[in-house]
């Protein structure tokens, strides 16, 4: 229901820089995640807050990657004071966001009963805040020139890549987990294997271990064993010839 495409788009929030240039530039990320978030709203109403976030942001950040091409051209195409104010802007907007989706899924997978989804968005709802403000702290400190060890600035790297990462493990989640009515027989438009099948193996898998335990528990609970319960006959033995 789209999550494949969020789970995605979300990587592009980490900064991949060649000089000032941004290769994983935010607005593909937004792009990639409104088509997700269009996906999943055919099916629920919980993405329509997040996705005029995500118009916003990527507006935003598609004006930062214009000034960055122009720049890598060498063209002078205004003051690095309006590059910074953009980027200020991006960066808000942004975890504006995150939260925003964060908060979507969490509020789904209460809907659904995903109870794992709705205790990794929990988690990333109270960890990425503070990751997102130690990379901006150190980011601001390094601008004004009152940090420039590189260990520091490493540091806000770091912060960077841990909250973006709690942000798509929630979303991955979300998308391990989360099936919502009218979303259980979606039909692949093709036979072309992503490694989102063999998640999906595995999720079919898990699901049919805790069914049988489930079933194992109410035998031994009842006294009776799984063939006595549900009728379940073993395999005769075939005789040699």
């Amino acid at each position: 229901m789209g999550f494949g495409f969020m789970f995605i788009g979300t990587f592009f929030f980490w900064s991949l820089k060649i000089g000032n240039f941004d290769v994983l530039p935010d607005f593909i990320g937004y792009l990639m995640l409104l088509h997700g978030m269009n996906c999943a709203s055919k099916y629920c109403k919980n993405f329509s807050v997040a996705k005029t976030a995500a118009y916003v942001g990527a507006v935003l950040s598609a004006g930062i990657f214009l000034m960055q091409s122009l720049e890598l051209l060498g063209m002078d195409y205004a003051s690095t004071r309006i590059e910074y104010y953009l980027n200020t802007a991006n960066q808000a907007v942004r975890i504006v966001f995150v939260m925003i989706l964060l908060l979507a899924i969490f509020s789904l997978a209460k809907e659904t009963g995903a109870e794992k989804t709705e205790k990794r968005s929990l988690f990333s709802l109270m960890t990425v805040p503070i990751f997102w403000l130690g990379y901006i702290v150190i980011g601001v400190l390094n601008y004004l020139s009152l940090i420039t060890n590189e260990k520091v600035l490493s540091a806000a790297l770091l912060c960077e890549i841990i909250y973006v990462a709690l942000a798509a493990t929630a979303v991955f989640s979300a998308y391990m987990w989360i099936c919502v009515e009218g979303d259980e027989n979606m039909e692949k438009k093709n036979n072309i294997k992503t490694p989102m099948d063999y998640f999906d193996r595995r999720r079919e898998k898990e699901a049919a271990e805790d069914e049988q335990k489930k079933r194992q528990a109410a035998a031994e609970a009842s006294g009776k064993t799984m063939a006595q319960m549900y009728g379940v006959k073993k395999k005769k033995k075939k005789k040699g010839r």
